[in-house]
């Protein structure tokens, strides 16, 4: 394999994490909450991670990236009746992802001269 089809490789893999934690986060915060559409949703999307080629991740952003998938499948097989405490567990981790961007794209000049 050559460095551009392991870039490209890379960035579909990272693509469909992307795309699973906005479905996911978006199945969560309708107010009709249902179980089996979220249930349906992470099948659809693990699917489509799974037909990607697992990369290393070495970024902070995409560790926890990787470890919202782990925990979303987790409580996909063991939930609580209601899943109120999934779902914040949930929600807390999607927001410290989008923290860890925000980081990432807004860092302070140290010492700008006029």
């Amino acid at each position: 394999m050559s460095k551009k089809d392991d870039k490209i490789n890379r960035l579909k893999y990272i693509r469909s994490l992307q795309k699973f934690l906005n479905s996911i986060i978006s199945t969560i915060k309708k107010e009709e909450f249902d179980i089996i559409y979220f249930r349906k949703k992470v099948d659809e999307h693990y699917e489509n991670i799974n037909a990607q080629t697992p990369m290393r991740l070495d970024n902070r952003y995409l560790k926890e990236l990787k470890e919202f998938v782990n925990t979303t499948l987790g409580f996909y097989e063991n939930h609580t009746d209601d899943f109120k405490v999934e779902k914040q567990t949930l929600l807390k981790m999607a927001n410290n992802i989008r923290k860890v961007t925000k980081e990432q794209s807004y860092q302070k000049r140290k010492h700008k001269k006029s």
